[in-house]
């Protein structure tokens, strides 16, 4: 639905920056789909930083490992970063969900 959407409004082409709480896995069937239609900046990141997860439950204690934020651009936009960051304060996060950065080239 999100890639239609973008088809119907996006008629000149332009480039596409998607970003969002998905509040889904990668394994997850609605993440492959837009995988296969836009490029996920972690997979296509010339630099990677931060934890492998970007949902932390308020479990300063535990490995962020759940991804289920993300930022999906257009093939033609080049991810020169990419990080989860994964500050805190007085070991509190202020979030559930850990910022997900990227530094983007636009062509």
């Amino acid at each position: 639905m999100i890639i239609n959407k973008i088809n119907a409004v996006n008629t000149k082409n332009y480039s596409i920056i998607l970003t969002g709480d998905f509040n889904l896995e990668d394994s997850a069937e609605s993440i492959k789909l837009l995988s296969a239609q836009l490029h996920d900046s972690k997979l296509h990141a010339l630099q990677k930083h931060g934890p492998e997860g970007t949902f932390n439950a308020f479990k300063f204690d535990k490995p962020v490992i759940t991804r289920i934020d993300y930022i999906f651009t257009s093939p033609n936009v080049t991810v020169n970063k990419y990080a989860v960051l994964s500050d805190s304060d007085h070991c509190r996060y202020p979030s559930d969900h850990l910022p997900v950065y990227t530094e983007l080239d636009i062509k």
